[in-house]
């Protein structure tokens, strides 16, 4: 009989112990509701390496870009959306939505990892992915600054449907500040 109360004992120690880690657990993830409808200007640097069928070269690019946070889903993903100046020197949605996935942090100190598939055509794949930081400030209880700071970045890309073959291989450095709406150099669409 002591037998069979201490294993009930020790049961209930263990799911009552393992309710407590959970709900510690889903604490622990911030609430990043405040960040939804926020804009941050982004300087984007690759730094890489191009392959043209006979050798390797270098190839550098610095971009601007704009992110939007769209949408924060609990409990540890934001939606954002990503501007960036074509051609012709318009600004299109570069991708409407991009899933940042919470790795940890605070409501005003967070982690986040993304990748994309930028082509999905087979015979030209082209790949993107980064870990960052966003750290924010408040001012009167309302946010009015922060910074997003890459802890690393890679884009990679292969044409194949071209005579010769051509591959691409880049770090990519991204560093941004929040900014109001009211100076982005084109009017958003919703």
């Amino acid at each position: 009989m002591k037998i069979r109360k201490l294993w009930l004992s020790g049961f209930l120690v263990l799911v009552l112990f393992g309710f407590f880690m959970v709900d510690m657990a889903q604490a622990q993830l911030p609430n990043l509701i405040m960040w939804e409808g926020k804009w941050f200007k982004l300087t984007v640097k690759t730094t890489g390496l191009f392959f043209d069928g006979s050798k390797l070269k270098t190839g550098n690019d610095n971009s601007t870009n704009y992110l939007r946070i769209k949408e924060f889903h609990p409990p540890a993903e934001l939606t954002v959306q990503v501007w960036e100046q074509n051609d012709q020197g318009g600004w299109v949605v570069f991708v409407d939505n991009l899933s940042l996935k919470i790795i940890a942090g605070t409501d005003l100190d967070f982690l986040f990892v993304t990748t994309l598939e930028i082509n999905d055509d087979p015979q030209n794949p082209a790949f993107f992915g980064f870990a960052a930081r966003i750290t924010g400030r408040l001012t009167k209880e309302v946010l009015k600054s922060a910074t997003l700071k890459s802890l690393g970045g890679f884009s990679w890309e292969q044409i194949l449907d071209l005579n010769p073959k051509e591959y691409f291989a880049a770090g990519v450095a991204i560093n941004g500040s929040l900014i109001d709406s009211t100076k982005l150099p084109f009017t958003p669409t919703p």
